[in-house]
């Protein structure tokens, strides 16, 4: 209504007023979760388009999924939904409380929730695949594994087959791994890297919705160039990425 923060809060004496102000903020801006979900305007600004989260849970498919950093639950919902079990790990006191919320909210029952640094959990944990989706700052002038939490040399050393969701800005990834750029509707969204198991290819990019998928290997299977046609198209920002043009 074009009402000012200080004259809604007026009306609504609640000590929690900052974060109810937030959420809603985040409602009206949301245009790419499920809106049922409770978020504030950090937690949409980290959090995982729907559309990547679906695809990836798909690609992850396994018995028992372990999530580290599991946030408000967007990525879990659909882990929950291909996976057996999954094990969502969040050590933010106020994420872990959206998350339990929100996956109430969706009726999931598949679900442990350990609220822990993932250091102090992951020796009694058993599991198929995990997921990592780390903290990171939200600007940085060159985005660097180092500035990343949890630790992610620590991490791998624990553990083997494991997908990271990295900065699709970042230059140097010092992992034996598949880089996977993701778009959504053309727009660079996301980097995905496969380890162990879970890596199939050098590098790939992921078009979505469509889920259209290109890989290094895909240049074997080029026998002619054609010709020149009617219009042009402007190239996929992943392949771009990629270096798969």
């Amino acid at each position: 209504a074009g009402l000012s923060k200080e004259k809604i809060n007026e009306s609504i004496k609640d000590k929690d007023f900052d974060e109810l102000f937030s959420i809603a903020k985040a409602r009206i801006k949301n245009d790419k979760i499920d809106s049922n979900l409770i978020f504030n305007e950090e937690d949409l600004r980290f959090a995982t388009n729907s559309l990547v989260a679906k695809y990836r849970a798909k690609r992850l498919k396994c018995d028992t999924m372990l999530e580290i950093g599991s946030g408000i639950g967007v990525q879990t919902i659909e882990f929950a939904k291909t996976c057996k079990k999954v094990i969502a790990v969040e050590k933010d006191k106020r994420k872990f409380r959206y998350l339990k919320l929100n996956l109430e909210i969706k009726g999931i029952k598949n679900v442990e929730f350990i609220n822990k640094d993932i250091f102090k959990a992951i020796d009694e944990l058993k599991f198929d695949y995990a997921f990592c989706d780390p903290e990171r700052e939200e600007s940085e002038k060159e985005r660097t594994i180092e500035s990343i939490k949890p630790n992610l040399n620590k991490l791998t050393e624990k553990i083997e087959n494991i997908c990271i969701e990295l900065p699709p800005q970042i230059k140097l990834v010092p992992f034996e791994c598949e880089k996977e750029y993701v778009s959504v509707n053309g727009k660079l969204n996301r980097l995905n890297v496969y380890l162990g198991k879970l890596k199939k290819n050098k590098i790939s990019a992921v078009a979505l919705p469509s889920e259209a998928r290109l890989t290094k290997e895909d240049e074997n299977y080029i026998k002619e160039k054609g010709y020149a046609r009617n219009y042009l198209y402007e190239i996929d920002k992943a392949v771009v990425k990629a270096g798969l043009q």
